[in-house]
């Protein structure tokens, strides 16, 4: 099997993207899924690629590092670079798994494409080291913003104690504005979790941020960071994260 499309969505080919659509609902998802490095990596701030580095200086020669991109697309582009980089020959610790709805045959080594809904994802408990979703999980939520407790939820599920998962959620004011706080340290209680942001390093460089910012012209856009207890304190520090970042 080349490629594989859900029952009861049907492709459509745009000019720059390809996208399915469900016959009943109208609803659309693009297929393709953005570079690992100069787009997820730079999203996240670089943390997950700092997030790797790090986790291999700490494993041992026969510790796996399991690396997870919920929402990979249909070509899981991002996982398969992440997998060329730090995986396959370089480091057979590193496992790179793509979860999507639709999956296209991609040969790079060292890649795991799974066809699987980021609402119930088909991984065991406690499996997964690092993972992220752009784009995808924030989607899903806007359609029905209690998607996004039930993703947050499934990744939590999968995360090993002190993994990490980084998903994009755009804000367009200062975060106790945006974001119902105590929900969310609710559900970091429940999960057995902690939820950290950090600005987004996306659309402008250092200096062209600070001159934006000065002039009250650059958007307080940012992500969010979920660790599973107990933290990975050495991690965190290696990602900058403290307690001032939590939610």
């Amino acid at each position: 099997m080349n490629e594989f499309i859900p029952k009861g969505y049907e492709k459509e080919n745009g000019e720059k993207v390809e996208s399915i659509v469900n016959d009943e609902t109208g609803r659309f998802f693009f297929l393709t899924n953005r570079k690992f490095e100069n787009d997820i990596n730079q999203t996240f701030s670089n943390l997950p690629s700092l997030a790797i580095e790090k986790l291999k200086k700490e494993r041992g020669e026969n510790e796996p590092i399991t690396i997870l991109d919920v929402g990979a697309g249909i070509d899981a582009k991002s996982a398969g670079q992440i997998a060329e980089k730090y995986g396959n020959e370089k480091d057979e610790r590193v496992r790179v798994f793509g979860v999507d709805l639709t999956a296209r045959k991609n040969e790079q080594g060292g890649l795991n494409q799974i066809i699987g809904d980021a609402l119930q994802l088909p991984l065991q408990d406690n499996s997964v080291d690092i993972a992220y979703s752009r784009m995808a999980l924030s989607l899903i939520a806007e359609m029905d913003p209690d998607n996004l407790e039930k993703g947050l939820s499934e990744v939590a599920r999968t995360l090993k104690q002190g993994g990490v998962f980084f998903v994009d959620k755009t804000f367009s004011e200062k975060m106790e504005k945006s974001v119902d706080v105590e929900k969310f340290q609710k559900l970091g209680e429940e999960l057995g979790v902690v939820f950290y942001t950090k600005e987004t390093g996306l659309f402008f460089g250092t200096f062209e941020k600070l001159l934006k910012k000065m002039k009250n012209e650059y958007p307080d856009w940012k992500f969010l960071i979920m660790a599973k207890k107990p933290i990975n304190e050495d991690l965190m520090k290696a990602l900058s994260l403290n307690d001032k970042d939590t939610v």
